[in-house]
């Protein structure tokens, strides 16, 4: 299971979290989407949970549409930090 936090732009209203959780939900390969927005701000952090074996960060983030606006923060993908991490050994150690 991985996860990527995402800063989201374009919330104007209390519905953006529902229609930005739905967005994301209808994506093969997401698990579950968790959405903060910040009081009076158009801006929220969206935590999305995905198997990145069925589906990549640029696939589902695709599946914001205007007026929504995203900027990958964090992509924490358990393989593949397991191979990054195979190749700093070989490379480093």
């Amino acid at each position: 299971m991985a996860r990527a936090t995402v800063f989201v732009g374009g919330m104007y209203c209390a519905k953006c979290s529902d229609a930005i959780r739905d967005s994301l939900s209808r994506v093969r390969g997401v698990v579950e989407v968790l959405v903060t927005n910040y009081v009076e701000s158009p801006y929220g952090i969206v935590q999305v949970f995905y198997d990145s074996r069925q589906v990549r960060t640029d696939e589902f983030l695709a599946h914001l549409r205007t007026p929504y606006w995203a900027t990958l923060i964090e992509d924490r993908d358990p393989k593949r930090e397991q191979t990054l991490q195979r190749y700093t050994e070989i490379y480093v150690c």
